[in-house]
């Protein structure tokens, strides 16, 4: 079952040459483009372990659609239930299947965001 996604957020992703490396500006800076997307935006305090073990606390999880792709380490802003505004990166995600695991009905995304 999907969840209601009443909130907003915007995702910076990184703008990719034909190469597939990322654009820098002259200063060496990667360019990046805004996406908006609907969201499910909670606070919820999580531990996630990296495959190096380092442990890293986040406190807020974001739902957001399937057509969604958002990769560890991009910003994101977003407004909360409440309508308080906060940004913070992408520590980890993972995807919510249907039961055969034949399609993707939405992605988590954890944010350790103020």
């Amino acid at each position: 079952m999907r969840p209601p996604m009443n909130q907003r957020v915007l995702v910076n992703k990184a703008v990719i040459d034909e190469s597939g490396t990322p654009k820098t500006d002259k200063y060496g800076r990667p360019l990046t483009e805004k996406v908006e997307s609907k969201a499910r935006v909670r606070r919820k305090s999580n531990l996630i372990i990296a495959a190096s073990g380092t442990e890293t606390n986040t406190n807020i999880e974001i739902d957001v659609p399937s057509q969604m792709l958002v990769k560890e380490g991009e910003e994101i802003h977003f407004i909360d239930m409440d309508g308080n505004d906060g940004s913070g990166r992408v520590v980890s995600y993972e995807e919510a299947t249907n039961v055969t695991g034949s399609r993707v009905l939405f992605r988590t995304v954890f944010v350790d965001g103020r």
